[in-house]
């Protein structure tokens, strides 16, 4: 996504930050936009104001530190007035006061920690803001079986199959398709373990792979179908 000016120059101005307004909490009214506009240093107050006047703007704030002005136009006019700004001599720069929202997070301490790298890698919290997963999606884990004990996804794993020794006891004698499971689908958010990238999911245990981690072609062929 693309840094917008305003967090340029606020990097810039980190420790003087909290010198803003209290006229900024007032909430936007509607049919407003709120506009962030820097004046160049060269131009004065009556400039400013006139410049704001004639654009039908008016000053609810500023963010002291680094010079920028909150403005708050018509809605109907805001792409208008953001262009004249944009195009004024006098303005360093002047964009959309947009609105920073939270991402989706998880107190488990495998994620806390940074370990789970993957996580970031995805961009899973940004995805958790709008599905943290579905109960009917099931996810079926094609590999050395599933520990269905396991606390980070106990409760979660459905009857399954075994297709190394031919029987319905799927459980997992190497470990790995318990882990890729937990990545898959653990229970997140509970303080345990590790963070699954579809929390809500169900794990469906199908083992085509043995103790030493192998299986036949046919065996995952058949665990597949």
């Amino acid at each position: 996504m693309r840094i917008h000016f305003l967090f340029r120059s606020a990097l810039a101005a980190l420790a003087t930050l909290l010198a803003v307004h209290a006229a900024e909490s007032r909430p936007v009214q509607a049919g407003e936009t709120q506009l962030l506009i820097k004046p160049t240093s060269r131009m004065s107050e009556v400039a400013v104001h006139a410049l704001l006047s004639a654009h039908g703007a008016r000053a609810v704030g500023s963010v002291a530190a680094i010079g920028v002005r909150i403005v708050r136009v018509p809605a109907k006019a805001a792409e208008h007035v953001l262009a004249a700004f944009q195009a004024h001599g006098d303005v360093d720069y002047a964009e959309l006061d947009f609105t920073a929202r939270a991402l989706g997070t998880a107190n488990d301490p495998y994620f806390q920690s940074g370990q789970e790298w993957h996580i970031g890698k995805i961009q899973a919290p940004s995805a958790w803001d709008f599905s943290t997963g579905s109960t009917s999606v099931i996810v079926a884990v094609v590999d050395t079986g599933v520990n269905a004990r396991h606390p980070d996804i106990a409760g979660k794993v459905l009857p399954g199959y075994d297709f190394v020794n031919g029987d319905s006891d799927p459980s997992d004698d190497n470990g790995h398709g318990t882990a890729v499971a937990g990545v898959a689908a653990a229970a997140t958010n509970n303080s345990v373990g590790i963070s699954g990238v579809a929390w809500a999911n169900p794990v469906l245990p199908v083992k085509v792979l043995d103790a030493s981690g192998s299986g036949t072609y046919s065996g995952i062929a058949n665990g597949i179908t």
